[in-house]
């Protein structure tokens, strides 16, 4: 993860520069959020304190602002794929688009609570129409970003195992009852 972390880093502040609709991808945010499907609550909240750090201080922002919009987005990917089987990209979807909804307003109101003017790399002076963009552009890319992820870290081996884990123990338990 911490490769992977260096590289959506280097996407982050690399790809702005070739085309100001790329910069509208935020890489490190994407990282963060599935770590926080797999379902690792010490793994996640690392993984987000860590692209918080690296994107204010690849960005030149306030620091710690990014932590904290990190950290609240993947609290909230870690919460509904604690409940829900998030291995499918119909629940996926609405995850990643809230908590990169969240990511984006908790930003703009954090700054402008504190009464810090927006830094460059964010880009949202143009209000709501930016932020939806971002939404949507995160969300394609996440579509295929997660399919390689999942297939680098093999995620389904994973959740197979666990399953098949918690069934033995399940038919252990019941045999004892009877």
């Amino acid at each position: 993860m911490a490769i992977c972390l260096v590289v959506a880093a280097f996407l982050n502040t690399s790809l702005k520069v070739i085309s100001p609709w790329l910069g509208y991808i935020d890489w490190l945010l994407l990282i963060t959020l599935y770590v926080g499907f797999l379902r690792d609550p010490f793994q996640a909240l690392m993984t987000a304190t860590a692209a918080g750090i690296l994107q204010d201080g690849l960005s030149g922002s306030r620091f710690g602002i990014s932590g904290i919009c990190q950290l609240l987005a993947v609290w909230f990917a870690f919460q509904v794929s604690s409940r829900f089987f998030v291995e499918g990209l119909l629940i996926r979807i609405p995850i990643v688009a809230g908590a990169t909804f969240i990511y984006f307003l908790t930003r703009i109101f954090v700054y402008r609570f504190l009464g810090f003017g927006l830094p460059p790399v964010v880009e949202i002076n143009r209000g709501f129409t930016d932020i939806f963009f971002g939404v949507f552009i995160n969300l394609i890319t996440s579509l295929l970003l997660y399919a390689l992820l999942d297939r680098i870290f093999r995620v389904g081996f994973r959740q197979r195992s666990r399953r098949a884990e918690a069934m033995r123990g399940l038919r252990k338990s019941t045999w004892k009852k009877i």
